[in-house]
């Protein structure tokens, strides 16, 4: 949304007596969409000067680590083994039925990678069509909050711009909830022709549901069942608000006052730009360090050579489509050729490429050894969370502890819009814990199962220690000798003696 629409969104606000919270966050999740979709503007295109003053558009590559920090994080906080349930049978077959039709898990995990791994901020909304309660996943950049408080959101406007013809449209949805009543109010403007000038920033009102349904695609019976003059109003008596701003479990320092989230590869951004710089660096390299044969210009022509019959054929020495070949005076006739192989600087690149993306993980609270350069690609070190009280461990945590809040949140509207009994502390949201494994809580599980018989000395060491058959054997063995050492010791008997012994 440009400029003009702010203010004009900030004055219509204010003639509901709403203050619309505008400030630099919109901007911020602007340049973190750049970030989420790996190119980012002025730096992945830019422009250079060659030699002669001429003026070129040069593009850095992308290693799309934006994207992949975003789908990680996603699949860490809440994957497909993750669910969310009623304790009771009847509320919770209701709302498993919501979460089939609604094709919940799918939408909110993509949902989810938007809303905490690239903007930082997202809202869902629990609207009705054709009586049953359905979800609707807003982007962050298209919500801007009117009320929140302590933290919580109490109000917010949603965006929706379209072009239809030759005409621009807006569409105004404002939720609000205050004093056990949820409200919805929509406003519809046109921007053509014929808008007056004052109205140019945002176009003038419409309420022509005819017009309005076709344009917005909207259901033309609900828009009249809710008209009232001008106005289109819903509004139900609930002790739930039929919207949650989602938001990661991360304080906003770009704004420590501002109520909206920041994403967690916000504070990441001068990283993933020295990384992709590097990254395109170490490829320039490769194609800079090629072999290269400096062959003498007089080589280059073309030779008449006879045949035995007489005739002559005229050949060329060099194929002159070969990239490798440079043609130049060379100072000897005696050197027809020199050949160029350059050492490439492999390792400093991989160095320093592994040391930014540690940095990067630790930034986003993934712990320093999360991800690593391999074969030319980002590669994730680990495909579970296997660390005792790890940056990792404790960062899902945090976010899961937010999440489940937020989750409740939204399961107790959807029962409320289905006109069933709610009592939150009945909700549940179990994450995956599988993902992330406790050290001590494997190595006591461990132990017991050793103790109890079900685990043999060299399943357990295999197991717990990581340790291949033949090293776990190797250690059994070196402790059974040592241990009949000290026994030996301990009654006087002296390796001749054991000799004697084993005789």
């Amino acid at each position: 949304m440009n400029s003009n629409k702010q203010k004009a969104l900030t004055r219509i606000s204010r003639d509901k007596g709403l203050n619309v919270v505008i400030m630099d966050d919109h901007k911020q999740m602007a340049y973190n969409k750049q970030l989420y979709r790996g190119k980012i503007d002025g730096f992945h295109d830019y422009k250079i000067t060659d030699v002669k003053g001429r003026t070129h558009t040069a593009e850095r590559l992308s290693t799309q680590i934006g994207k992949r920090i975003a789908e990680d994080f996603t699949s860490l906080l809440f994957n497909e083994n993750s669910r969310v349930y009623y304790e009771d049978d009847r509320q919770n077959d209701v709302l498993q039925d919501i979460i089939e039709d609604n094709n919940f898990y799918e939408r909110f995990g993509k949902f989810l990678e938007t809303s905490y791994g690239a903007l930082g901020n997202g809202y869902a909304v629990v609207y009705y069509n054709d009586g049953k309660p359905k979800i609707d996943f807003i982007n962050g950049d298209d919500g801007y909050i009117t009320s929140h408080d302590n933290g919580e959101t109490y109000g917010i406007v949603v965006l929706n711009e379209k072009s239809y013809g030759s005409t621009e449209y807006t569409h105004l949805t404002f939720h609000t909830f205050s004093d056990g009543e949820y409200k919805v109010e929509h406003q519809f403007f046109e921007n053509g022709k014929n808008t007056p000038k004052a109205n140019k920033d945002i176009g003038s009102p419409m309420t022509n549901t005819e017009k309005i349904s076709q344009v917005f695609r909207l259901d033309k019976r609900s828009l009249d069942n809710i008209q009232s003059g001008d106005e289109f109003i819903w509004s139900i008596i609930t002790d739930h608000k039929y919207f949650v701003h989602f938001k990661p479990n991360i304080k906003n320092n770009h704004n420590i006052k501002s109520p909206y989230g920041i994403s967690i590869i916000s504070n990441a951004r001068d990283l993933i730009k020295a990384l992709d710089e590097v990254y395109t660096a170490s490829v320039e390299e490769y194609e800079n360090g090629k072999s290269r044969i400096f062959v003498n210009t007089s080589l280059l022509e073309k030779k008449m050579i006879p045949r035995s019959d007489g005739s002559q054929d005229m050949i060329n020495f060099f194929d002159g489509d070969k990239t490798e070949y440079v043609a130049m005076p060379l100072d000897s006739e005696d050197e027809p050729i020199k050949i160029y192989n350059p050492t490439l600087r492999e390792e400093q690149y991989n160095s320093a490429i592994n040391r930014i993306l540690a940095s990067i993980g630790f930034q986003v609270g993934f712990g320093k050894s999360y991800y690593q350069m391999k074969d030319g690609l980002v590669a994730s070190t680990a495909t579970e969370v296997k660390m005792n009280k790890s940056d990792l461990w404790r960062n899902i945590r945090k976010h899961q502890n937010l999440l489940g809040e937020q989750l409740t949140d939204l399961v107790a509207a959807l029962l409320d819009a289905s006109d069933l009994e709610v009592e939150r502390d009945k909700i549940r949201v179990e994450f995956d814990d599988s993902i992330i494994i406790d050290d001590e809580a494997e190595y006591e599980k461990a132990m017991r199962e050793y103790d109890k018989g079900m685990m043999t000395k060299k399943e357990f060491i295999m197991q717990y220690r990581g340790k291949t058959e033949e090293e776990a054997e190797e250690i059994i063995n070196g402790v059974e000798q040592e241990q009949s050492q000290e026994q030996n010791a301990l009654f006087g008997i002296g390796a001749e003696d054991e000799d004697e012994l084993s005789e």
